[in-house]
């Protein structure tokens, strides 16, 4: 899922690279960036990206180049990381998620930058000022799904019908509005939420014991 929706991204990038390129000198490769939140830049779904790119026909080194920068989970890295990919001149940026567009969108307004995986409405969050018409430097896809969180608290509330209070494990940098989109479901519902940070895997043993410690009924990511 997560290669198809960089794919995508990156054959929006590239369509305005190529243009850019046929203004300049035939010897420039154009450069593409890929700003990560957490994987490692040795996962191989990177190698699995550079397959997929050259089924396509663009060979790495030959008619694109790419630069791959990850905060590896550290996303205070993020900033330095954009600005990384500025100095270094590439034609166009690839964001992850919710927080790589935000940061790139921070570090250029004048590099175009792709959005890829960006999971709520970019317009309503005043990311983009058009959905069909974005403006600024940003386009890309998302997948706005807040009516999901609302049918999964649904679908747990049939299988616990007296399931009163649930303990949601979210992460704040990735989430943006999702609390206020589950808060309305619940409040149908008649569910009490506790939102408990979890900012990595280290805190998922700790939020579940305070879950647990709260008597929650159960627990939602």
């Amino acid at each position: 899922m997560i290669r198809r929706q960089v794919l995508l991204a990156l054959g929006l990038g590239l369509a305005s690279v190529s243009r850019l390129a046929l203004a300049e000198a035939p010897a420039k490769i154009p450069a593409v960036g890929l700003l990560v939140t957490n994987v490692p830049v040795n996962d191989p779904i990177f190698d699995n990206l550079r397959t997929s790119l050259r089924d396509l026909g663009y060979k790495e080194g030959q008619n694109i180049s790419l630069r791959i920068v990850t905060a590896e989970g550290h996303l205070d890295r993020l900033p330095a990381l954009a600005a990384e990919l500025v100095d270094a001149d590439v034609d166009v940026i690839v964001a992850t998620n919710e927080v790589s567009t935000r940061a790139a969108q921070r570090a250029t307004t004048k590099i175009p930058i792709v959005m890829a995986g960006y999971g709520y409405d970019p317009f309503s969050l005043g990311l983009i000022d058009n959905v069909r018409r974005p403006g600024g430097n940003i386009t890309g896809t998302y997948s706005s799904t807040p009516d999901l969180e609302g049918k999964r608290l649904q679908i747990l509330k049939q299988a616990l019908p007296h399931l009163s209070y649930t303990a949601v494990l979210w992460d704040p940098a990735f989430a943006e509005n999702a609390p206020s989109d589950l808060r309305r479901a619940a409040e149908l519902l008649h569910v009490r939420l506790d939102f408990i940070e979890v900012r990595d895997g280290d805190d998922l043993k700790s939020a579940f014991q305070a879950a647990k410690r709260k008597g929650a009924g159960a627990a939602k990511t």
